[in-house]
């Protein structure tokens, strides 16, 4: 009887450090963000990976992703990818205390400039805009000739496109 009554309660701990763990929607929810800044920390680790973001007006934010590192690795990323220094614009849905920390929809990483091409990562399983997303999986190129999961290298012409059909909305960078 004691064995049976210490398995259960194992069993019940067990379910209820899970249950404590999965309920993201009891942080994150707030308003989507767009942060703009430089990456100043990256790491696909378990069980998510994180991103650090400083502004130019030294505001740090932190960028959590929904799935592990694991599932980032799979879908072709690396820490590589991800270089500290780098100009970087994230979206994410914020915390819904205030704190400066979000789930990540989207990571875009500029080049030598902000109005250069740009790689962009579409990290959510739900986007903010359906129809940007279509127009950049339409006409974006794949990186990596397709090996990483929905990245994409977008060139200047098809930001000035975006920009200017969507304007300040359409949430990417």
């Amino acid at each position: 009887m004691i064995r049976i009554l210490t398995l259960l309660a194992i069993g019940f701990s067990m379910a209820t450090q899970a249950a404590a763990h999965h309920a993201a929607h009891a942080f994150f929810g707030g308003p989507e963000v767009l942060v703009k800044g430089t990456l100043t920390g990256a790491r696909l680790i378990n069980p998510h990976a994180y991103f650090r973001v400083t502004m130019d007006d030294g505001t740090d934010w932190v960028f959590e992703s929904a799935g592990s590192g694991t599932m980032l690795r799979n879908d072709g990323l690396t820490d590589g990818d991800f270089v500290s220094g780098q100009r970087v614009a994230m979206t994410g849905e914020s915390n819904r205390d205030g704190r400066k920390n979000a789930r990540i929809i989207t990571i875009a990483l500029y080049g030598e400039s902000e109005h250069d091409d740009l790689t962009l990562f579409i990290i959510g399983a739900t986007l903010p805009n359906a129809a940007w997303a279509q127009r950049i999986d339409s006409a974006a190129a794949r990186c990596n000739e397709g090996t990483i999961a929905r990245c994409y290298t977008v060139g200047r012409d098809l930001r000035v496109q975006v920009e200017e059909g969507f304007g300040d909305d359409h949430g990417l960078w």
